[in-house]
Order: C-alpha cells, then sequence, then structure tokens
C-alpha cells in the first residue's frame, strides 16, 4: 500500500514537471511525457483496483478543458 501512495506522488510530480522541460528541437520538437512510463509501471506492479485509482489520477490531469480544476 505505501507502495501505491509513492506511485501516486511521482505521477503528480511528473504531471507537474512536463511543464518545465523543453521540447527536444533536434527531435522536431517532441515533448517528453513521464506519467505514462509511470501509469504503464503501476500496471505491472500494483493490484486491478489500486491500478485503476492510478489511472483515473492521470486521466484527469490529461483530458482537455480540465486545468485548474478539481
Amino acid at each position: 500500500m505505501i507502495f501505491f501512495f509513492i506511485l501516486l506522488v511521482l505521477v503528480v510530480i511528473a504531471q507537474i514537471a512536463e511543464f518545465f522541460i523543453p521540447p527536444l528541437d533536434w527531435m522536431y520538437h517532441a515533448h517528453i511525457y513521464i506519467v505514462p512510463v509511470l501509469v504503464f509501471y503501476g500496471a505491472m506492479a500494483l493490484p486491478f483496483p489500486l491500478m485503476l485509482l492510478c489511472r483515473n489520477l492521470a486521466r484527469h490531469a490529461y483530458r482537455p478543458g480540465n486545468w485548474g480544476q478539481s
């Protein structure tokens, strides 16, 4: 259960960090997305109900039009 909360904190930190990582010019201005990597790792390591909670947290941040809303 502690691993789940650590993973949630990492997902939130990664979502914030993605705003400050600039696009890579040498890759035709590609952005680096860290959150999907953490969610896929959680999909392998967490039980199914906890994985759904982790996915819903990450999904809320990527939904268009919901920035700044809870």
